[in-house]
């Protein structure tokens, strides 16, 4: 079966929402990774592979007042004719030069 590809884009998402949202076993010091379940409506026409990528839309604005830009996440689900996708994403933070802690903007929405 050939799966179309660019059937959502930036300007027309398909929307979803979070229906599982756990945490993986974790090693100390390597930060938090979370097995998270996303779910849309049944009528959207998304199909996909073992091993592509979707792309995620966080909410909000970078500091020159434009949206922030997709971020791609590996698909960690099986192929399947169903509404849902599952992602495994690692929370992103570090230290900025400061000593600040930064945190990752779309993998953070995501795990929140």
């Amino acid at each position: 079966m050939d799966i179309p590809i660019g059937l959502f884009k930036p300007k027309s998402p398909l929307s979803a929402e979070v229906v599982e949202n756990r945490a993986l076993a974790g090693i100390e010091g390597l930060g938090e990774s979370r097995h998270i379940v996303l779910q849309w409506d049944n009528g959207s026409d998304l199909h996909w592979r073992t091993g592509q990528s979707i792309g995620v839309l966080p909410p909000g604005i970078n500091p020159r007042g434009r949206a922030h830009p997709l971020r791609l996440y590996s698909i960690a689900s099986a192929s399947m004719n169903q509404p849902q996708i599952a992602l495994c994403v690692k929370r992103v933070t570090w230290n900025d030069p400061q000593g600040q802690l930064q945190r990752g903007i779309a993998s953070n929405f995501l795990c929140d």
